[in-house]
């Protein structure tokens, strides 16, 4: 069973939303949180955010993704196998090699694998797509980077999606724009965005479909 996802479009106005004790409030989501937070309290709740997001990076699942230009990507993985497509790239992750197929014809190149998606292989997939999308372990280190800055503060939140509930953190700093990521109770990415990237979740199911890790056939 598929079980789609649907995020309001302008949750970016919950980045400031989050960051007050008023709720932001729709007939198809609804967001609230505590007034802002700044200093320990402040990387507890990105803490408490990116250890969801790493409770899901041992389970299997598919999900689909809309980006901020109307792309999609759709995410495969179990672990220790992992793959991105969309934007006509293949990214496909094991421990033996990563594979990256582009162009038409298709052509890969072939790398060096990982077990796991390391920094340098979410850098790595990142780039492949453009800088357009970003995987769960990118946005925990995005999060991360913010909190950890001067003067930084977060605000939490969370908003009933598709019939449940996700939880929302929108985090800035001196100088840096908000960004604002939310996880699914099982730790899946539904939502990040941050400047002009944003990845939103459409679609999910806890399984993956035959040949997702296999490249793109030759046309």
């Amino acid at each position: 069973m598929i079980l789609s996802v649907s995020v309001v479009t302008g949750f970016a106005g919950f980045a400031g939303s989050a960051c007050s004790p008023s709720a932001v409030r729709s007939s198809s989501t609804a967001a609230s949180g505590p007034p802002t937070h700044a200093g320990d309290q402040a990387r507890q709740d990105v803490q408490a955010i990116i250890d969801k997001l790493g409770a899901a990076a041992d389970t299997t699942y598919t999900a689909e993704y809309a980006l901020l230009d109307g792309n999609a990507v759709t995410v495969s993985q179990a672990p220790p196998l992992h793959a991105y497509r969309g934007l006509g790239v293949t990214y496909l992750l094991s421990p033996d090699e990563s594979t990256v197929c582009t162009g038409d014809p298709v052509k890969c190149a072939v790398a060096p694998g990982a077990d796991t998606v390391s920094p340098a292989s979410s850098k790595a997939i990142t780039t492949a797509f453009g800088g357009r999308f970003a995987t769960p372990e990118d946005v925990a280190a995005r999060l991360a980077a913010v909190v950890n800055q001067p003067a930084s503060r977060t605000g939490r939140g969370s908003r009933t999606i598709g019939g449940g509930t996700v939880d929302c953190v929108a985090v800035t700093a001196s100088g840096i724009s908000p960004q604002t990521a939310c996880v699914t109770p099982s730790g899946v990415l539904a939502y990040f965005a941050a400047g002009s990237v944003r990845v939103e979740l459409h679609a999910y199911r806890p399984s993956v479909p035959a040949g997702a890790f296999s490249p793109p056939a030759a046309r």
